[in-house]
Order: C-alpha cells, then sequence, then structure tokens
C-alpha cells in the first residue's frame, strides 16, 4: 500500500470500513511554554557536534538493525501487555536473528500499556533488554509511533485477528492522534516519554533512542506545537 497517493480521506486497500480523515477539526496550536522553550535552548547547546556524533557511531559495532515485533503479536499492545507478553519466544526469535548476524532490534513499547500497567512495562521492557544484550544486540527503543494502519486507537485485551495479505494491518499508534492532538493531554505523554528514556542514561544496552516514528503518518494531518518538542520532553540530547 502507498498511502501516499491516496486523497483525503481514503480507504486502507481491501480494509473498506478503515477511513483516515486527513484534517482534525478544532486544533490549534499552543501557547508558548516558556520552561519548555528554556529547555530546548539547553538541549540545543548541549547538542553533539557533528565530529563528536561520528566519533560515537564509529565506536559502535556496525549496526545491523530490524524492526522487532513477536511472530505471536499482532501490533505493539499484544507484544506488551502482561496478558501476552512471551519472553521465551522473544528469545527464541532474537536467537534467530542473532544467527544472521542481525544485532540492534528497534521495538516499541505502548502507551495504553503504560497508562495501564505502568511497573509492569517497566519490568517487561527491562527484561527484553537483558534478552537481547545477551544475544550480543543493542536496541533501539521508540516510545511514540504514529502507523495507525489498523484504523482504530490502541485498546487493551485481546487484539483483532490480522488480515491476511495484508501488512501491519492490526497496527495501532502510540499514544495515537486522538491524545497527540489535544495539548491538554501532552503532559501524560511527557511523563511516559521521560520513564522509558530517563531510566537509562549511558545503557550498554541501548543503541539510541527513536522517539516518534513516522509522525503524522498517514501524511496530511495538521502538526501542532514546537520543533524540538520531543527531544525536549523526553529531557536528553544523546542518541
Amino acid at each position: 500500500m502507498n498511502s501516499c497517493s491516496c486523497p483525503p480521506p481514503y480507504l486502507i486497500k481491501d480494509q473498506p470500513n478503515v477511513t483516515f480523515h486527513m484534517k482534525p477539526e478544532n486544533v490549534s496550536a499552543p501557547a508558548p511554554d516558556p520552561a519548555l522553550q528554556q529547555r530546548q535552548h539547553e538541549l540545543a547547546a548541549a547538542r553533539w557536534t557533528p565530529a563528536a556524533a561520528r566519533d560515537w557511531y564509529e565506536s559502535q559495532k556496525w549496526p545491523c538493525g530490524f524492526n522487532y515485533l513477536p511472530a505471536s503479536a499482532v501490533n505493539f499492545v499484544d507484544m506488551w501487555q502482561a496478558e501476552t507478553f512471551d519472553p521465551q519466544r522473544i528469545e527464541r526469535e532474537l536467537g534467530w536473528a542473532a544467527d544472521c548476524g542481525l544485532n540492534s532490534p528497534r521495538t516499541n513499547p505502548q502507551f495504553v500499556v503504560w497508562k495501564a500497567d505502568r511497573d509492569g512495562l517497566l519490568d517487561r521492557l527491562d527484561r527484553f533488554l537483558d534478552i537481547a544484550a545477551n544475544k550480543g544486540m543493542k536496541t533501539v527503543l521508540c516510545p511514540m509511533d504514529d502507523c495507525a494502519f489498523g484504523g482504530r486507537p490502541a485498546q487493551l485485551g485481546p487484539q483483532p485477528e490480522p488480515v491476511p495479505g495484508i501488512h501491519n494491518s492490526r497496527a495501532v499508534a502510540s499514544p495515537g492522534r486522538e491524545i497527540v492532538m489535544q495539548p491538554a493531554l501532552w503532559p501524560e505523554v511527557e511523563a511516559y516519554v521521560r520513564e522509558l528514556v530517563q531510566p537509562h542514561p549511558g545503557d550498554e544496552r541501548l543503541m539510541c533512542r527513536d522517539l516518534d516514528n513516522a509522525p503524522a503518518n498517514p501524511p496530511g494531518l495538521l502538526a501542532t506545537g514546537e520543533p524540538g518538542r520531543a527531544t525536549a520532553l523526553a529531557g536528553t540530547s544523546s542518541p
């Protein structure tokens, strides 16, 4: 599916009941936040030079990365909620990946799982990082993701069966545009991002953080907020 070629609003191929509306109504940018602007200024001052970034990269083992979702999970809610988290399968599948020479899995924790089971999600994430590290891997952690190809908000509990022949047919966003487009809810998103990012400074199990995968995907959604907000919310200028 090439979402870029579809006019707004559009339907996902072979999923006639899934519609994306491209321009949400009643969305306005929030007033500037002086504390956030100050934090952005501090992070900009602490930003690595190109030479420092190159030195860091050259000190790493050659990264051969892959997106990781267990074969038993239809989306990242399925992967991370307690009822369907499957460390034995993760251990086995990451072992296969390591045998193929892959060494840097990217995985996406889920906001709705954190909201319902904060301590449990953090424990399961720590277990995942240990499993990957024991295979000689460094994880790329991606707390936010706007790929909502399943056409519905993330929900806990049993997930729908995959649609045969459709890639990412049940993918859900984290935290989801219904939340991201409401500035009043951003403090909760900030708490989520901070709790996933800040406990791991210098953690050798991590390659880097990918704070937000494919923002405004599908394209055409209105953006709000100031440039660099995700980095400022995370409170880090390291990879």
